[in-house]
């Protein structure tokens, strides 16, 4: 099994374990449509460079260019936030960028937070991190273990109502939760 299929499967489980909690910060308000109450998906597509948001019948309702974008949120105030290689956008369904980060490395994920700043996964630091509107870091979890490959260790990060940061270690092929 490659690295993508074990990423594949600890998403799985993360989302899965996501939709059993039901709680607001859990990915599964982008993917079951709760945001809107129409059954949509989003979908990051690496390899068209792009995330998009499809509906019920199967119609693209949003799409927007991000380099080789990995992660998508759909956000109570109805934008989107996308990680791709090197950024973190916010973007309103218009497309207007209205908040960005450019650490100019790789990033797999990012969340959005309900006090309004942003989660971001930080693997070549081996952390994650909180970051507030003027991107300051204003909370930094280690997630280092024995893997020392920044582009195999962390990819999605959620945080969860009970305050627990789920992290899926690509790598490791599994889930830590902090």
């Amino acid at each position: 099994m490659n690295c993508i299929s074990r990423n594949s499967i600890a998403s799985f489980i993360l989302l899965t374990a996501s939709l059993q909690a039901e709680t607001p910060a859990a990915p599964a308000t982008a993917l079951t449509g709760k945001v809107a109450g129409n059954h949509r998906i989003a979908i990051a597509d690496i390899r068209k460079n792009e995330a998009l948001v499809v509906s019920k019948d199967h119609e693209v309702t949003w799409s927007h260019q991000v380099k080789r974008p990995c992660d998508i949120q759909a956000m109570k105030n109805g934008n989107f936030l996308v990680a791709g290689l090197g950024t973190v956008v916010e973007v309103t369904p218009d497309g207007k960028t209205v908040w960005e980060y450019t650490p100019g490395k790789e990033v797999f994920s990012a969340v959005p937070l309900d006090n309004g700043n942003y989660l971001v996964n930080d693997p070549e630091e081996f952390r994650i991190i909180e970051l507030d509107k003027e991107k300051k870091v204003v909370r930094s979890i280690s997630t280092a273990t024995e893997n020392k490959n920044a582009h195999s260790h962390s990819r999605h990060i959620r945080k969860f109502s009970d305050g627990s940061y789920w992290v899926t270690l690509c790598g490791e092929n599994r889930v830590n939760v902090y």
